[in-house]
């Protein structure tokens, strides 16, 4: 189990460094948005459209070929240390020889969605001129205004970019919703091969998806701020329903409902995957408060309500001892001692 463990924290600095970077071919009133925004714009295309596709595919394999074009531009030897299942799809993704992985490529051409520019003319676009398009045959993207109510959703996905959380990247910027998305995703690609009672693999990529999408119209709520003020909790849960209906309202079925019931489900949290997702969601919020310029923890206190963080970070998760899951069991404990080592390096008083 110690070997897991260092090798999925040795690598999700990886997946945190390639999801920062800016793609500057890619704006949102005039503000780059980053290669983590990207994928998550590729996977909710995936995600969107998979329903309605004449052509039988696989949404796992969706999305895990979306995940792994994070890593597009990475040298080969990054994925020396991870199991063989991902270099092989990263193979795939460069040889772009199957039906899958030529509908990833054309779904990562798509513009990102955002209000102050014409969707549907640049959409149109695309349909008319892109080459793999023809070779996916694929009834399903032709210009109408059905796949327009579509894409009209994704400019909340865009939004998620840009909506900022307490903790920080490596680098001193604000960790965005689509950053901690793609990294969840991430978390649960590196730890479903090993968890000991069965879930469904998709599941949990789908909620993790979906956990946060509310967001781009109820905004990020800190946990700081909610623990001693009922009234603010309240409040997010309210907009945060608020929001998920509207959703449910304005997207087509099935995908409406679909988005509804997996929101639903991890807020809950009555599934295993449900149940999962959550723990690998605050063990990722655990993690990434640590990796600010080698563990500078004392930003911290500056975050309203902050100065809970600190006795937070090193109190064992009882929801995480009761799943009974050696691998998060494990993952808390490294996390702790990290959070316990950056207290003590930077003399912390709480």
């Amino acid at each position: 189990m110690e070997s897991t463990v260092s090798q999925i924290l040795s690598f999700m600095p990886l997946v945190e460094k390639y999801g920062s970077r800016a793609q500057e071919n890619l704006k949102i009133e005039n503000r780059p948005v980053c290669n983590s925004g990207r994928i998550l714009k590729l996977c909710y295309l995936c995600f969107l459209f998979q329903p309605y596709l004449k052509s039988k595919t696989d949404l796992k394999h969706l999305l895990q070929l979306s995940l792994i074009k994070l890593f597009d531009d990475c040298p080969e030897n990054v994925f020396s240390r991870l199991p063989e299942e991902f270099t092989v799809l990263k193979a795939e993704n460069k040889a772009l020889k199957t039906y899958d992985s030529r509908l990833v490529a054309f779904l990562d051409e798509w513009p990102m969605a955002a209000k102050d520019r014409d969707n549907a003319a640049e959409l149109r676009s695309l349909l008319e001129k892109n080459t793999l398009l023809k070779k996916l045959k694929e009834p399903f993207f032709t210009p109408s205004p059905f796949l327009d109510t579509l894409f009209g959703f994704m400019t909340n996905v865009t939004k998620l970019g840009f909506v900022n959380r307490d903790n920080l990247l490596f680098d001193g910027r604000h960790e965005s919703d689509a950053d901690h998305i793609i990294k969840l995703c991430w978390w649960i690609m590196l730890s479903a091969p090993f968890l000991q009672k069965k879930a469904d693999y998709l599941r949990m990529l789908e909620i993790a998806l979906v956990h946060d999408v509310v967001e781009a119209r109820s905004g990020d709520i800190s946990l700081s701020l909610q623990r001693d003020n009922v009234g603010i909790k309240f409040e997010k849960i309210r907009s945060e329903w608020e929001a998920v209906s509207y959703f449910r309202a304005t997207l087509p079925a099935p995908v409406n409902n679909t988005l509804y019931n997996l929101f639903e489900e991890y807020e809950t949290r009555e599934t295993t995957e449900a149940k999962y997702v959550w723990v690998l969601d605050k063990l990722d919020a655990a993690w990434q408060a640590n990796q600010h310029k080698g563990g500078d923890i004392r930003y911290w206190a500056d975050c309203p309500g902050g100065r809970l963080y600190y006795p937070m970070s090193v109190t064992p998760n009882p929801k995480i001892k009761d799943l009974n899951e050696p691998l998060f069991s494990a993952l808390e404990k490294d996390l702790i001692k990290i959070s316990a080592d950056n207290i003590k390096k930077w003399n912390i008083k709480y």
